[in-house]
């Protein structure tokens, strides 16, 4: 579970297995994503309160960033 708060993204770094999946909801009152960089997914545009939810089936370090705000970035790592 990734909580998108404060225009970031906590936690920043998330370890998971292979296969797991990550959540993210936004808790700001503006609308945020998750874009993994190598584009291999992301999800939409989250309005206040909203989850999306990706499956990572491969293992290593996906960094992402918010589509509409790129300097809040984070990274997922699949073990």
């Amino acid at each position: 579970m990734v909580a998108i708060q404060n225009f970031s993204f906590n936690p920043p770094t998330l370890r998971i297995q292979k296969g797991g999946m990550v959540t993210w909801t936004n808790r700001d009152s503006i609308v945020h994503n998750a874009i993994l960089n190598d584009g291999s997914g992301a999800t939409p545009l989250l309005s206040t309160g909203q989850s999306a939810t990706l499956r990572f089936e491969n293992t290593g370090s996906f960094s992402y960033r918010c589509g509409p705000h790129p300097w809040m970035t984070g990274t997922i790592v699949v073990e």
